[in-house]
C-alpha cells in the first residue's frame, strides 16, 4: 500500500535537529556506532574483561619458575654455648659429664638465591583452562550490554521520530488555526459571525498550542537521552534522521524463527557451564599430587668481631642443592566428595536453566511477532483513516464555507483528523518498536550495526 506524498512529506521525511548549526542527521546505525564507542556502562563492561585476561596471564604465570632471594645478618652479643660430652675432649674419670662450648662466630652474613619449577599441578592446569572460560564469561557480558545500549539506542530514536513528527503536525495545525481565526475575524468584522464561533477557535488554537508546547519538551528530553546513551557531550547538537526512504507500508511476518544460541543469555549460561564444569574438574584435581623441582645456591661469611662488611681472611663459603618436593594427599575427610556433589547439582540447575532460556526465547520470538503484526494491522487501518478524516475535514471545511455547517462541525472534523494523525504516529513507532523487540528476542539487535 504506497502513502500519498503528501502525507509522506510530513510524516516520514522530517529531519529532527537540536542545536543552531545544521549537520548531517544520523541514521540509527550511526547513532547505536557512536554509543557502542562511547558509552560509559559498555566501558565499564570492557574493564572486567581487560581484568579477565591479566588474571588468565596470571594463571599462565603460575607454570613459570618462580624465583627469590634471601639474605641474613647476624651478630651475637653474646654467643650461645651449648652442652657437649666431656668424653669427646678426652676428660677424666674427675671431669664432669658435659662441658660448656661454643661452635658459631659471633658475626654471620649470608646470601641465596632459590629457584622453585612446578613440574606438574593438576589444581593449576585446570586453573588456566578456568581463566580462559572466565574471559569468556566476561566477553559475553560485554556482549549483552552493548545490546542493552542499543535497545535503548533504538527505542530512544523511535520516540525521537514520533514526537518530530507529532510537533511537525501540531505546528501545521496552528498555521491552519491562525489562517481560521484571521477569517473568521474578518467575518465577525463585517458582521457575519457571531463571537461565540470566533472564540471557540481561540480555544482550539490554544489547545493546539499547548498539546505542542508540551511535545517539543518531550521531544527535548529524549534527545538529550539519545546523547546521553551515545556518550556524547549534552552541549553538541544532534540531528536524527527520519527514514524518507520508506514508501510504503510494511508487511506481515509468518513462519518467523530465531535460533536461541545466539541470544547473550542462553550463551552466558552456557559459558558458566563450562566454567562450573572446570571448578568441578579442579576439585577432583586436588586428590593429585603435587611435584616441584628446587635449586638453591647460597654463600656465607663469618667474623670473630662486630665487622658488617669484612670476614675472616675475605673468605666466603658457598654452598648449592636441588631437590623434589612431592605432596600427596591422603585424606581430607570427605571434604572433596562433597564439593563435587554440590557441583553436580549446580551443573544439573545449569542444564535446566539453559532449557528453560530456550523454551522463553522461542516464546518471545512468538509474542514479538504477534506484537508486530498487530502493530502492522493497526497502522494500515489508521493509514485509512488518515486519509479519511483529511476528506472529511476538507469537506467539512468547504461546507462551512457555504453555510451548510456550523463552526462545531468544523471543528469536530478538525479534532478527529488530529487523533487520526497521531494515533497513525503512534502505530508507526510501535510497529517500528515492535521490530526491535523481535531482533532482541532473536538475539540480532548488534545485527543492526551490520547493515
Amino acid at each position: 500500500m504506497k502513502i500519498s506524498k503528501s502525507i509522506l512529506l510530513i510524516l516520514l521525511s522530517v529531519p529532527i535537529s537540536c542545536g543552531v548549526l545544521a549537520q548531517s542527521p544520523y541514521t540509527l546505525k550511526q547513532c547505536i556506532d557512536s554509543a557502542l564507542k562511547n558509552n560509559l556502562n559498555i566501558q565499564s563492561a570492557g574493564f572486567d574483561l581487560k581484568r579477565a585476561e591479566e588474571q588468565k596471564k596470571e594463571a599462565f604465570a603460575s607454570f613459570m619458575p618462580q624465583v627469590s632471594a634471601t639474605g641474613q645478618y647476624q651478630y651475637y652479643t653474646k654467643v650461645p654455648g651449648q652442652l657437649i660430652p666431656s668424653s669427646i675432649f678426652g676428660g677424666g674419670a674427675n671431669a664432669p659429664k658435659y662441658t660448656t662450648g661454643s661452635f658459631t662466630l659471633p658475626q654471620s652474613t649470608q646470601a641465596s638465591i632459590k629457584q622453585e619449577q612446578t613440574l606438574y599441578n593438576g589444581q593449576l592446569l585446570i586453573a588456566l583452562k578456568a581463566a580462559k572460560a572466565n574471559t569468556n564469561i566476561y566477553a559475553i557480558q560485554v556482549k549483552s550490554s552493548k545490546e542493552d545500549v542499543a535497545y535503548n539506542v533504538g527505542a530512544t530514536y523511535y520516540n525521537i521520530q514520533s514526537l518530530t513528527k507529532k510537533v511537525d503536525l501540531f505546528t501545521d495545525n496552528l498555521a491552519n488555526s491562525d489562517k481560521l481565526i484571521n477569517a473568521m475575524k474578518l467575518k465577525l468584522d463585517n458582521g457575519i459571525a457571531t463571537k461565540t464561533d470566533y472564540n471557540r477557535l481561540l480555544v482550539s488554537r490554544e489547545s493546539i498550542n499547548a498539546s505542542l508546547i508540551s511535545t517539543r519538551g518531550q521531544l527535548q528530553q529524549q534527545l538529550v537521552q539519545l546523547k546521553f546513551l551515545m556518550g556524547k557531550p549534552l552541549s553538541d547538537s544532534l540531528a536524527v534522521e527520519v527514514d524518507a526512504g520508506q514508501n510504503s507500508l510494511p508487511a506481515l511476518l509468518s513462519n518467523e524463527s530465531g535460533n536461541s544460541s545466539k541470544r547473550t543469555d542462553v550463551q552466558l549460561l552456557q559459558a558458566q557451564k563450562v566454567a562450573g564444569e572446570l571448578e568441578k574438574l579442579n576439585i577432583k584435581a586436588g586428590y593429585q599430587p603435587i611435584l616441584s623441582f628446587t635449586t638453591t645456591f647460597g654463600t656465607t661469611g663469618y667474623n670473630d668481631k662486630f665487622q658488617p662488611f669484612s670476614n675472616i681472611n675475605g673468605k666466603w663459603f658457598n654452598s648449592s642443592s636441588i631437590g623434589l618436593n612431592l605432596n600427596i594427599p591422603i585424606y581430607d575427610g570427605g571434604k572433596k566428595r562433597s564439593q563435587i556433589r554440590q557441583k553436580n547439582i549446580e551443573l544439573q540447575q545449569y542444564d535446566t536453566k539453559i532449557q528453560l532460556y530456550k523454551q522463553q526465547a522461542d516464546k518471545e520470538i512468538a509474542t514479538a511477532v504477534i506484537s508486530y503484526n498487530t502493530n502492522v494491522v493497526t497502522l494500515q487501518s489508521q493509514y485509512s483513516n488518515v486519509q479519511l478524516a483529511n476528506k472529511i475535514y476538507s469537506d467539512r471545511q468547504l461546507q462551512f464555507q457555504n453555510g451548510i455547517v456550523s463552526l462545531k462541525d468544523v471543528l469536530d472534523a478538525k479534532n478527529d483528523l488530529i487523533d487520526a494523525q497521531n494515533t497513525f504516529i503512534s502505530a508507526l513507532v510501535n510497529t517500528r518498536t515492535a521490530e526491535l523487540d523481535l531482533k532482541k528476542a532473536k538475539g540480532e539487535l548488534l545485527d543492526i550495526t551490520n547493515n
